[in-house]
């Protein structure tokens, strides 16, 4: 009986190890297979993801997004968002759907997470454009998730979704995150499909209000800034570049356009466990130093640091700080750390004072020190001076040595004859 009672815990025992084994090996493979999430299909096995044109309805009844003269984004954003559709549809593998297909729909938040919901969406991209207060930024970005794997599915499709963007020749503002008072996600897109596990990024792909920017949106030499003047192949190049990067983050190939991005590598991003906060310090050196001062030209360099992010713009003051100048890109290497050269023609250098101000990925601004122009320009006018009137008189002896000569001569003359005459009196 012991020997049976044994036998059949001994058993037991290697049955709970097997499935000890099973369990770590189960666990192995996910993560493994973490940095290339498998995700849900429909029921033919397809990728499915929710296009979503941000803003909509009718215009002045509804929420028309960012406006300049008569550039509305929920037009523009119809447009991007149809391009992208139609070139997705052409990849194999994947599902793709419209939140709306009418720029004159209104629709909220909710019901266009609930959409994304109701199809099994692994993944829904919010199409926009930008715009800011003082109408001073430019740029591409990516809004996306704070936590989790919705943070690093994110980030991964931003990396490829910014480097895409690139190509059009638009500075890179970055990945950003942001996040609100009561601790959740900012934007509601984000949040209500967060609450519903479904990843969801907004791509801003550029503002409507600066004119680096607005050439990619409306036609070059248009006297009016209409609807009809919005550059449709710019604007439908965006929707391109956009499903391209959808297709290399899923790895998709398509027959008809003859591409195949299933070894695509995408980039690698640890999972946060808390909440990713934007960067709300400010670069932790602004520095410049004066290379050169002409009458009317300045050259000087600017050295810039910040360890939690990357400079983006930079801009420079004559009058000590009262006013700035338009931004100015900083550089396209997004490192943490450079010095930049610069150097400014055609200006008045005896006005003021020179300070620069460099902006960080999240914008926040830090200002260099200070460089007494017209001080400078003060010492080099006194030497100029000294310089001129030292020259005024190695010139004047110069042009005039051979009178000075000749006058010595007839002085030397006049000594000698007076000498003689004396000692023939004698």
């Amino acid at each position: 009986m012991r020997i049976f009672i044994n036998q059949v815990n001994n058993g037991l025992k290697i049955k709970t190890l097997i499935l000890r084994y099973i369990l770590i090996i189960v666990i192995m493979l996910i993560g493994l297979n973490y940095g290339n999430k498998v995700y849900g299909a429909d029921e033919n096995g397809n990728v499915v993801v929710v296009i979503d044109p941000g803003h909509g309805g009718l215009r002045g009844e509804s929420d028309d997004g960012a406006i300049n003269g008569n550039i509305v984004e929920r037009h523009i954003n119809m447009i991007v968002a149809k391009a992208m559709y139609e070139e997705l549809s052409k990849y194999n593998g994947i599902k793709v759907y419209l939140t709306h297909d009418s720029e004159d729909v209104s629709m909220s938040l909710r019901a266009r997470s609930e959409f994304a919901k109701s199809v099994n969406a692994d993944f829904l991209f919010s199409i926009h454009f930008n715009a800011s207060e003082l109408h001073s930024k430019y740029g591409s970005e990516v809004w996306i998730p704070s936590i989790g794997s919705y943070y690093v599915a994110g980030y991964q499709f931003a990396d490829i979704e910014l480097n895409e963007l690139s190509q059009m020749g638009l500075l890179i503002r970055g990945i950003k995150t942001r996040i609100g008072d009561d601790g959740d996600e900012y934007y509601g897109i984000i949040r209500e499909n967060e609450w519903r596990g479904i990843n969801a990024v907004i791509i801003e792909h550029c503002y409507v209000d600066n004119k680096e920017d607005r050439r990619y949106i409306v036609n070059e030499n248009t006297e009016n800034d209409n609807a009809e003047n919005v550059n449709i192949e710019n604007l439908e190049k965006f929707g391109k570049l956009d499903a391209t990067a959808v297709a290399k983050y899923f790895g998709l190939k398509s027959t008809e356009l003859g591409v195949d991005y299933s070894d695509y590598k995408k980039l690698d991003v640890a999972e946060p466990q808390e909440r990713v906060y934007p960067d709300n310090t400010p670069p932790e050196k602004c520095s410049i130093y004066l290379k050169y001062i002409g009458n009317n030209s300045i050259t000087f360099s600017v050295s810039a640091k910040d360890s939690d992010s990357y400079i983006n713009y930079y801009s420079y003051s004559l009058d000590g700080g009262k006013t700035f100048s338009e931004l100015k890109i900083w550089n396209d290497k997004r490192s943490s750390e450079d010095t930049i050269e610069v150097t400014l023609s055609d200006i008045n250098v005896d006005i003021g004072n020179l300070i620069v101000r460099v902006y960080n990925r999240d914008d926040v601004s830090s200002d260099s020190n200070i460089i007494e122009l017209n001080g400078i320009m003060k010492q080099k006018s006194d030497k100029t001076d000294s310089d001129n009137r030292s020259s005024e008189a190695k010139s004047f002896v110069k042009d005039n040595r051979n009178t000075f000569i000749g006058m010595a001569l007839i002085v030397c003359g006049i000594i000698i004859t007076f000498i003689c005459m004396k000692k023939c009196r004698r």
